[in-house]
């Protein structure tokens, strides 16, 4: 396996054969089978085979469809992955010959359209070292470039989309879950520290506006996947989530998991206690005026209820109540409590 030299096709035709039965026979593997398992070491030896897989073949993908299929059924193995199998995907440095490249020499990631810049070497070796908490963390920068790449070509290419909804996201979503080191470097490049906010969440043209986008796209699914991907990086905890994304883009997920009231989800994840996510000042100094359903700087503007009696403002609010109660009856819309629950008109009134 080279990142240099193109792969014979015939040989990763086998090879993805081969990745498909492993998705089928791993499919049903929960988090702990790892350490159920009594063949561990044949487990080891598959996953490291994987992390090659990706770290050489990831700027081939673009060469033909079928590397792209082997780039994408390597990723779906990553999802069916055992947490405690993870540290082989980030091995400690060392414990392996890496290439002498440096972190500060990692090439930009690879571009979809052309494979040649991997020709002229930007591949540099299979074994390309990214240093992060003592560990070689390659594969997961990779995974996290190509997540940006294709959000930013998807606009364009609508499979590039489908691509990052059935892989890449749950593939990352499951890498952080199960490996606070993972979650750490993923965390530090999509959700990094807040400086001073001037804009909405989903204004601008880093990793995390393009995702809190699709927070709210019409594809619930790749919304959900997306929403529960932050919510990982951000140790399930309501709170933080707001803070990046606004209450307004994560009401969705919230509601699902019953956490519209706040608090922290309870889950299989075992997270550190150690709160890594230490407000900057200038966050800290513009955080009161912040809102927290947009999380953007709020607008003060007169309120038009200023101008209203108080038996204005309550007819005002039976009109509304009746109208959401017909909605509710047609089934446009569900009225559900804080915790999720469907509740009825008799039911809000009396709360």
């Amino acid at each position: 396996i080279s990142a240099t030299t193109l792969p014979d096709i015939k040989v990763v035709v086998i090879i993805v054969d081969s990745l498909k039965i492993l998705f089928s026979l791993t499919a049903n593997w929960t988090p702990d089978f790892y350490d159920k398992s009594s063949n561990k070491e044949c487990l080891k030896r598959i996953y490291n085979d994987i992390r090659l897989l990706v770290v050489s073949f990831s700027g081939w993908s673009s060469a033909d469809v079928i590397y792209t299929k082997l780039f994408n059924d390597c990723v779906n193995l990553l999802m069916n992955m055992p947490y405690s199998m993870i540290p082989v995907l980030i091995p400690k440095i060392g414990n392996t010959v890496f290439s002498k490249t440096s972190l500060e020499s990692v090439p930009p990631p690879c571009t979809l359209s052309s494979v040649e810049g991997a020709n002229k070497g930007v591949g540099q070796d299979t074994l390309l070292l990214v240093q992060f908490e003592e560990r070689n963390m390659s594969i997961v920068k990779l995974l996290v470039d190509r997540l940006d790449l294709e959000l930013k070509c998807s606009e364009d290419k609508r499979e590039q989309m489908t691509l990052t909804k059935i892989t890449l996201l749950p593939a990352l979503r499951t890498l952080a879950r199960g490996n606070s080191t993972v979650r750490h470097f993923v965390r530090k490049r999509t959700l990094p520290p807040l400086k001073t906010v001037t804009g909405r969440p989903e204004e601008g043209q880093d990793l995390r506006a393009r995702l809190v986008k699709l927070m709210v796209h019409a594809d619930h699914s790749l919304a959900y996947s997306t929403a529960d991907f932050l919510f990982v990086l951000c140790k399930e905890n309501v709170d933080r989530l707001v803070k990046y994304t606004g209450f307004g883009n994560a009401a969705g997920l919230l509601m699902q998991r019953g956490l519209l009231a706040g608090g922290s989800h309870e889950g299989e994840a075992d997270y550190s206690s150690d709160s890594g996510d230490s407000d900057t000042e200038e966050f800290i100094q513009c955080q009161s005026e912040l809102d927290p359903i947009t999380g953007a700087p709020k607008v003060h503007e007169p309120s038009v209820l200023d101008s209203m009696t108080e038996e204005e403002k309550e007819a005002e609010a039976v009109k509304l109540m009746d109208a959401i109660d017909k909605l509710n009856k047609t089934g446009v819309i569900k009225m559900v409590d804080t915790s999720g629950q469907v509740v009825s008109k008799e039911n809000m009134q009396d709360k």
